[in-house]
């Protein structure tokens, strides 16, 4: 009579054995369901819609001062979020920068004759044209064995670029002593190079907005806000140079609106019963202000609404120091955009929800699985 040995399954492993790596891989997805049902705002955050920079290019003009051709070449320059560097070569033993103090630059609608006076109110201060410590603007010689003259250079702090499109001056003309030389030659022996620096990018991090109103600063799609009982909270900042709208945020512009300006507006009762108009709290100077909303107050299905920032009509008006406003800095018909930022408030328990369909989906998905893998065992 033989000996009788049990049959074990194929593959070496022991019945015991399999079962235990079959509970064990189901408790193990289980939880890592659990994790990944957690709060998916966390995982899908708006970030920044300002691109990252791909490369920072730096734009050059100069002028050569020759009697038959007194334009720079090129005829002028754009400072931007890709190109934060700007450079004048004045060419020419006796060529020098206009203006000669480096932090101080032209009015666009100046002349260079009223840039050389020192007491002229052509000239604008970098800082107060820009924010304070935006821009580095330096004069030096053109270190060249076979060009002589000065050099202007300026650069930007990227995360300091203004609200709304700048346009200024800056050029060159002959030493006063080269021209007394040059009597009876003709010739304006001058140029001016308009620079503009456009506007910063209006964006969206971390539920922050940032607003812009260049004419390149907006899309014609706004941005995009979500505000969920895991990410309660959401910042609109206008900046000095904007303004909250609808004013007072007691209302908004329904979603499909084209313009701010011009919007329909409705209550926020009507998407949020519970509203109270201190969910959204301004700063002292109510240029930005904070929603935040009460874990009572999420909707029982998501909805939506249209806020944003409009430029202020005296903000293109930059200052004199001592607050006297100069109103020839920007050329008229400056073009500008409006900041519209779309939000949509999650219903209440939404994760909640989703979490408890995928760990039940599971449990049932295993309770099969293992009913099949007995079934074949035994």
């Amino acid at each position: 009579m033989g000996l009788g040995y049990a049959a074990h399954p194929r593959g070496g492993f022991s019945s015991t054995r399999r079962l235990a790596a079959v509970l064990i891989c189901g408790i193990v997805l289980l939880g890592s369901i659990e994790s990944a049902a957690e709060p998916t705002q966390r995982l899908v955050r708006p970030h920044s819609l300002v691109q990252e920079d791909t490369g920072k290019t730096e734009s050059t003009a100069s002028c050569s001062l020759q009697e038959d051709n007194n334009e720079p070449s090129p005829k002028k320059l754009t400072m931007s979020e890709i190109s934060l560097s700007a450079t004048l070569n004045c060419v020419g033993d006796t060529n020098q920068v206009i203006p000669s103090e480096k932090e101080t630059v032209c009015s666009s609608d100046a002349s260079l004759e009223d840039c050389k006076a020192s007491s002229s109110n052509k000239l604008v201060k970098l800082d107060d044209l820009l924010e304070p410590g935006a821009a580095k603007a330096s004069i030096s010689p053109i270190e060249s064995s076979a060009n002589k003259g000065q050099k202007w250079t300026m650069t930007l702090e990227r995360a300091k670029l203004p609200l709304t499109d700048k346009h200024f001056l800056v050029g060159c003309a002959k030493s006063e002593e080269d021209k007394k030389l040059k009597v009876g030659v003709t010739g304006d022996w001058k140029c001016k190079l308009p620079i503009t620096v456009k506007a910063k990018s209006s964006s969206v991090d971390d539920n922050v907005v940032t607003c812009a109103y260049g004419e390149d600063s907006n899309k014609a799609e706004p941005l995009k806000v979500e505000v969920s009982p895991a990410t309660n909270k959401m910042v609109l900042d206008c900046g000095k140079a904007g303004s909250l709208h609808p004013e007072g945020l007691t209302t908004f512009c329904e979603p499909g609106s084209e313009t701010l300006e011009k919007c329909v507006t409705k209550g926020f009762e009507e998407i949020l019963p519970t509203f109270v108009k201190d969910w959204w709290v301004p700063n002292e100077g109510k240029t930005s202000s904070t929603l935040t909303i009460p874990s009572s107050g999420f909707p029982s299905a998501d909805q939506k609404f249209l806020v944003g920032c409009v430029l202020n009509e005296t903000s293109q008006l930059p200052q004199e120091p001592g607050g006297v406003q100069r109103d020839k800095l920007e050329p008229s018909g400056n073009k500008t955009s409006s900041c519209k930022v779309l939000v949509t408030v999650k219903a209440a328990g939404a994760s909640s929800i989703v979490s408890s369909n995928l760990r039940g989906l599971i449990v049932v998905s295993g309770f099969f699985g293992l009913l099949g893998f007995i079934a074949d065992y035994f």
